[in-house]
């Protein structure tokens, strides 16, 4: 399994990956992080691509910008 950092411009984000084959992406709650899922991606990155990211203000990614509007779809910037 590997943590990697992407850059943006709101600030850095993070996310675990682990696998190869279909891919699967894991979201976690509020006050959560990647971490709660390391066992599931221990065990699915064996078949499968598994992406875990620290949304923003989790983790070790970046707070979620003053002026970014608060919408389902806002961390996609789209």
């Amino acid at each position: 399994m590997t943590y990697h950092r992407l850059e943006t411009i709101e600030g850095d984000r993070f996310y675990r990956e682990a696998g190869d084959g279909e891919p699967i992406i894991l979201l976690h709650c509020s006050s959560g992080s990647s971490g709660v899922w390391l066992p599931v991606i221990e065990h699915f990155g064996q078949g499968y691509r598994v992406l875990a990211p620290d949304l923003l203000g989790y983790g070790r990614s970046a707070l979620w910008p003053r002026d970014a509007m608060l919408a389902p779809h806002a961390e996609l910037g789209i």
